[in-house]
């Protein structure tokens, strides 16, 4: 069947014809935008102030990966040992957190340090 198509020159010309088609319009198909992470969103809400010392915390839960649950440990720049967990949602518009979650985190965080020292 392929050597009879392929064998009349209407046959190989179509199929030149379709190879085209599908080379151009795949150069115009509409991008996705890239994934936002905890980092990006973090120097975006918070520029400068903190940083994420370690992500994906619930690795070893299989259903977590798979619904993109993250974890992350974020610390303050000015003073190390001020850290704390962060929830966030990998993919998802905006990480599925806010700058209020990060600020009560942190304030929690820096009362406990403050309680340490």
């Amino acid at each position: 069947m392929i050597k009879i198509i392929l064998g009349s020159t209407l046959g190989l010309f179509l199929l030149i014809v379709a190879i085209l088609a599908f080379t151009v319009f795949n150069c115009f198909r509409k991008k996705t935008p890239a994934k936002k992470n905890v980092e990006v969103e973090l120097e975006r809400m918070f520029p400068g102030q903190f940083q994420v010392l370690l992500h994906n915390l619930k690795m070893l839960d299989v259903m977590v990966q798979i619904q993109g649950n993250k974890q992350a440990v974020i610390g303050e720049m000015a003073d190390p040992e001020v850290q704390f967990l962060l929830d966030w949602h990998k993919g998802t518009e905006g990480a599925s957190f806010d700058s209020s979650t990060v600020m009560t985190a942190h304030e929690r965080a820096k009362k406990e340090v403050a309680q340490a020292r």
